[in-house]
C-alpha cells in the first residue's frame, strides 16, 4: 500500500501519468483501506447504511455544481463541495424513505430465502 501511495503521489508531477496510476494504484489503495483490520472495528453500517443513496445523489449534485460554476472548475474542488452535500442528502433519504421500506420488506418476506428462489427457478426450467 505504501508503494501504491508513493506511485500515486509521484504521478501528480508527471504529465498524463495519473491516467495510468489512478486506476491501478488508486484501486489497490481503496481495497487495502476497505479490507484493513482497523476499519472493521469501527462497525460502519451496523445501524444505518446510506451509501447507496449517497451514490444516487452524487452524480446529480456534481452536475449541478459544474453547471453553476462560472468558469473552469477543478475536479478536486468539485469533490470537496459535492461529497458533504451528497452524504447529507443520502442520510436524509435513508432516514425519510429507505429505512421504512427495509423494515416492511423484512416483515413481508420472512419465510423466503435465497435457496427457495433458486429451487423455484430450477423447477421452472425443468418444466
Amino acid at each position: 500500500m505504501i508503494a501504491a501511495g508513493i506511485a500515486l503521489a509521484a504521478s501528480n508531477f508527471l504529465p498524463h501519468a495519473i491516467a495510468i496510476t489512478l486506476p491501478l494504484c488508486g484501486t489497490y489503495l481503496l481495497m487495502g483501506v476497505a479490507y484493513s483490520s482497523w476499519l472493521r472495528g469501527l462497525n460502519f453500517g451496523e445501524h444505518e447504511d446510506f451509501s447507496y443513496s449517497t451514490y444516487l445523489y452524487a452524480y446529480p449534485v456534481q452536475q449541478l455544481i459544474v453547471k453553476m460554476a462560472a468558469g473552469p472548475f477543478r475536479r478536486s474542488c468539485c469533490f470537496f463541495i459535492a461529497a458533504p452535500i451528497s452524504i447529507g442528502l443520502g442520510g436524509l433519504s435513508w432516514a425519510l424513505v429507505e429505512r421504512r421500506f427495509l423494515r416492511r420488506g423484512t416483515n413481508r418476506n420472512q419465510g423466503l430465502t435465497a435457496g427457495t428462489v433458486v429451487n423455484a427457478e430450477v423447477e421452472l426450467k425443468e418444466a
